[in-house]
């Protein structure tokens, strides 16, 4: 279990216990994400859109320092081995999990609840 409230929630922090906590994770283990905060969406060219959470440490000055909701499925595809993932936010733009969900064919089985 990691816990990351207010400072902790540092892009780097999230990163890197989450990464830790993927790759602990066996085959039939099911990986479960929580957010709630802010969120953010901008509309790209042909009516896509980029969406991310707003982790403790983002500046709008840095487009890098963002936890986009990318950086979640890049994870799970890179360090989960496990079978299931359960990922929630409640935040505004919640919705990008499901939309990113759809627009890339997971490894492992997702669910969102936003």
């Amino acid at each position: 279990l990691v816990h990351l409230v207010d400072k902790q929630g540092t892009l780097p922090a999230i990163t890197e216990k989450m990464t830790a906590l993927m790759k602990r994770a066996g085959p039939g283990d099911t990986f479960f994400f929580y957010f709630a905060g802010h969120g953010g969406r901008e509309v790209q060219a042909r009516g896509k859109s980029r969406y991310w959470f707003e982790n403790y440490d983002c500046d709008p000055a840095r487009e890098n320092s963002y936890f986009y909701t990318a950086h979640l499925f890049d994870a799970l595809d890179q360090h989960f081995k496990g079978s299931r993932a359960l990922l929630t936010a409640d935040c505004c733009h919640s919705g990008g999990l499901t939309v990113v969900a759809a627009a890339r064919p997971p490894r492992c089985q997702v669910t969102c609840l936003t």
